[in-house]
């Protein structure tokens, strides 16, 4: 995923993964060390599922990432990304991780 200035994702969950996660390959500087949420990805709840006084009571926990960043976090996690405003490209690889599907075991041959 290669985030422009002004790329960002809203609130979501993966719903069909079990573990999820984000390697951040490059960060640039201006994000690694900034002092805002620009960049960053935020874990919570949304204010048009929770309503807006659950949310905050539930709070959101914001992440600033560098580059060699790995993060894994339960699939049903909510979190977002905010845009970043710099020229620079944020990029990461987002996966989900399932397990095998069920049913008896087979073999290729």
């Amino acid at each position: 995923m290669i985030a422009e200035s002004e790329g960002f994702e809203n609130w979501h969950v993966h719903q069909f993964g079990w573990l999820s996660g984000a390697y951040y390959v490059r960060v640039p500087e201006a994000i690694a060390n900034g002092k805002t949420q620009e960049g960053c990805i935020a874990f919570g709840l949304p204010d048009d599922l929770a309503g807006e006084a659950g949310a905050a009571a539930f709070g959101t926990r914001i992440i600033r990432p560098v580059s060699g960043l790995l993060l894994l976090f339960p699939s049903h996690t909510y979190h977002r990304t905010f845009p970043h405003g710099h020229r620079d490209r944020r990029i990461c690889v987002a996966f989900d991780v399932k397990p095998a599907s069920s049913g008896p075991p087979t073999l290729a041959l």
